[in-house]
């Protein structure tokens, strides 16, 4: 009786379709999401929206790095001062200061998702807060600060803090690690402010190794020390290739906007004669560059690089109607 149900049913549809009629299709209704209170808060604020846009009175922190650090290559081994401003946009004032320091997700004691070779972590010296030296307290991958008096929205705070760390080697660890002394790629190599936001306040959960892409969008002035010979890349643009680029690799670089071939910047031969970088008395170098309103910077350096650029066109970006172009770099070993 059921069978023959679903084939009359069938020969109906099937004979409305061809008179031209489509059978009516059933709405699916999904069932409700019930919004966290957080979010629904911020809704009747006006910061957030029902269907994801930001609201009218939407608003975001906002932080400034200098970051000035040295690498050792032989030691696998950077240090380096983190200057840290954060600006408060928050309505509302701030009682403390929240810092993540996910290099200490390589710590022996640490919380992991995943197998990892430990290290010390990061090794901090001198933490100030405005000038002053204060005292932090340090949990697992966390660093907090309590602010002496509350801070206002639209005023500004800065941390400084001193600070090593032994590079992982390659492989041993998450987003980052060295390859003897020819490679080197820095993930978490800075402390960095966690989120605070219009739904959760601060956002500074435990890091076990993922789950670690929420942050504010900040400007960075990086400069990093490596030794002559070190190409090095950074989030941002290089301030200082007259000090750093050799004169064949500046000229290089300034014919690729006048073409739309790969151009070799720094290639094999360069590294065979020696000549990837320019040279220094000391043996070192300082290589500077600056990022506006990004939301990390990672480094990579290396001696064993061969370095290509060209670049893309971007439609719009000065304008409607006012295409222009972003940079693309590509460092790599020739057996790649």
């Amino acid at each position: 009786m059921q069978t023959r149900l679903h084939l009359a049913l069938f020969a109906s549809q099937l004979l409305s379709t061809l008179q031209g009629q489509v059978p009516p299709v059933a709405r699916v209704v999904p069932y409700p999401i019930d919004l966290p209170p957080g979010v629904e808060a911020a809704i009747a604020k006006g910061t957030r929206t029902a269907n994801g846009r930001p609201g009218p009175h939407y608003w975001s922190n906002f932080a400034h790095y200098t970051i000035v650090a040295e690498l050792d290559p032989k030691a696998a081994r950077l240090q380096g001062t983190a200057t840290a401003t954060y600006h408060n946009r928050a309505p509302e004032p701030l009682t403390q200061l929240v810092l993540h320091l996910r290099q200490n997700l390589m710590k022996p004691d640490a919380q992991r998702t995943r197998p990892i070779v430990p290290t010390n972590g990061f090794e901090l010296g001198t933490v100030t807060l405005d000038g002053e030296e204060v005292r932090p307290r340090v949990r697992d991958t966390r660093l907090y600060l309590r602010l002496p008096k509350p801070l206002a929205s639209g005023e500004k705070a800065t941390v400084a803090i001193t600070y090593a760390f032994d590079v992982p080697v390659a492989g041993t660890a998450p987003r980052m690690g060295h390859e003897k002394d020819d490679v080197f790629y820095l993930g978490y190599w800075y402390p960095q402010f966690a989120v605070y936001d219009d739904v959760e306040g601060w956002v500074a959960d435990r890091y076990r190794g993922n789950g670690e892409f929420y942050m504010d969008y900040a400007d960075y002035d990086v400069a990093i020390t490596a030794p002559v010979g070190y190409l090095v890349r950074a989030t941002g643009e290089l301030r200082n290739p007259d000090e750093v680029l050799t004169g064949k690799a500046r000229a290089a670089l300034a014919t690729v906007p006048g073409t739309r071939d790969i151009v070799h910047v720094v290639d094999k031969d360069d590294l065979a004669a020696g000549a990837a970088t320019a040279t220094s008395e000391s043996g070192k170098l300082i290589w500077k560059f600056r990022a506006e309103n990004v939301r990390d910077c990672a480094v990579s350096l290396g001696r064993t690089y061969v370095w290509d650029a060209t670049y893309a066109v971007i439609k719009d970006k000065n304008g409607p109607g006012k295409d222009g172009t972003a940079m693309i770099h590509a460092v790599y070993e020739t057996n790649a």
